[in-house]
């Protein structure tokens, strides 16, 4: 019987080929009454007598393995259920969702049913590292008032998770599902944020603070809407601690129903967007902080 084949790199050590009794070698629960050892090419090196291999055997066999290609390992993945179909129609979060074993994470939330008096769904992915005890948002999707699918994409994620949801409008009511797929395939970190409750025409008034840990490549976006005096200017703050903030990277000052981009390239541990120059009759659609590492 011959073993299993090997794939050998370095030195071979013939200490893991153990005898039983006279003319019988084993690895593990696999025995032969001979030695022989195949490479990933399907070379057979060896001798039908274990106690006859001689060195030359052995090197020939660790020289043709280390010409075999190494064994790729494929990355795994599982579909789970983040959200059974079902109707929501007031503020809140799902359940926990214990880890399954994967680093990266792709969601797809399918909206199947929408009603209400303009109505308005804003979805977050949250994440724990203390199993639970508190959350960070991690990333916020486009706020949703139809039905629809909206996809997360491909993204670093190794804690806890859990999903959470604010909903406006008049009686509003949106029927969802969330279905993701969890891998161990490398993935970027992404984080992504909206912000509609800073003031324009206010100094110093600033969207939350955001954890941004492991980002590097950030970005500042300014949706405004009608101004009918002064168009607010706007920059980015970094802080370690959510108490001390640093404006970095250039001010972005969108006119009437315009968009304004920044870009900056640093690592903090938390960012918010703030008004560096109070507007005048300035209406803001929204801010948006979206980083990658």
């Amino acid at each position: 019987m011959n073993l299993a084949r090997f794939f050998l790199a370095g030195a071979l050590a013939l200490a893991f080929l153990a005898p039983l009794q006279a003319g019988q070698w084993c690895v593990g629960a696999v025995c032969t009454n001979g030695l022989v050892i195949e490479d990933g090419a399907g070379n057979k090196f060896g001798s039908a007598n274990p106690l006859a291999v001689q060195d030359s055997t052995v090197a020939n066999a660790i020289a043709a393995a280390a010409l075999t290609p190494p064994i790729q390992m494929k990355a795994q993945s599982v579909v789970v259920t983040d959200l059974a179909s079902q109707a929501i129609t007031t503020t809140g979060n799902g359940s926990t969702l214990a880890l399954d074993g994967g680093n990266s994470l792709a969601s797809v939330v399918n909206v199947t049913a929408a009603s209400g008096t303009n109505p308005t769904l804003d979805l977050t992915l949250q994440e724990s590292q203390d199993a639970g005890a508190t959350w960070n948002d991690i990333y916020q999707l486009q706020r949703i008032t139809a039905t629809g699918a909206v996809t997360v994409p491909n993204m670093l994620l190794t804690g806890t998770r859990r999903w959470k949801w604010t909903v406006g409008g008049t009686s509003p009511s949106f029927t969802l599902s969330i279905v993701t797929t969890r891998g161990t395939a490398s993935a970027p970190l992404i984080r992504q944020f909206f912000d509609r409750t800073v003031d324009p025409n206010t100094l110093g008034s600033a969207s939350p603070a955001w954890s941004i840990g492991g980002c590097r490549n950030n970005q500042l976006f300014v949706f405004n809407g009608a101004v009918t005096t002064t168009a607010a200017v706007w920059q980015i703050q970094y802080s370690p601690d959510k108490a001390n903030y640093t404006n970095a990277g250039s001010t972005v000052n969108p006119g009437n129903n315009s968009t304004a981009q920044s870009s900056t390239t640093t690592s903090w541990p938390y960012a918010r967007i703030g008004v560096a120059t109070a507007g005048s009759g300035d209406t803001l659609n929204y801010v948006s902080f979206y980083c990658t590492n």
